[in-house]
């Protein structure tokens, strides 16, 4: 869960840095025991990073890894979405700078 906090704060930085509209969204894609996340874990997940603003799904149907191109390991994976919903590309471990140029390059600037 700590791969989770200050995530609303980076979402400011980015902001400023682009000039662009940016938000962020946790897909849970698995559980502490490497099995599939219930529909359970997204709540009480969204509950202990004490962020309300922050979106927090459980992807039951294991869909997540299968439609990016994140294998699931290293950790924190990361995923820059379109306005759409496409994925415009994934990364894995700390700083944004490649996904910043995806949006940034999506956005034509």
């Amino acid at each position: 869960m700590i791969e989770a906090v200050g995530l609303e704060d980076e979402a400011v930085d980015l902001m400023d840095e682009t000039g662009m509209e940016i938000g962020f969204l946790i897909a849970l894609y698995e559980n502490a025991r490497g099995g599939p996340p219930g529909e359970d874990l997204g709540e009480t997940y969204h509950e202990e990073i004490n962020s309300p603003d922050l979106p927090v799904l459980s992807d039951t149907e294991e869909g997540i890894l299968e439609a990016s191109s994140y294998p699931g390991s290293p950790l924190p994976g990361k995923c820059a979405l379109s306005p759409e919903m496409e994925i415009l590309r994934c990364a894995h471990g700390h700083g944004n700078e490649t996904l910043v140029e995806a949006i940034l390059d999506h956005a034509g600037q």
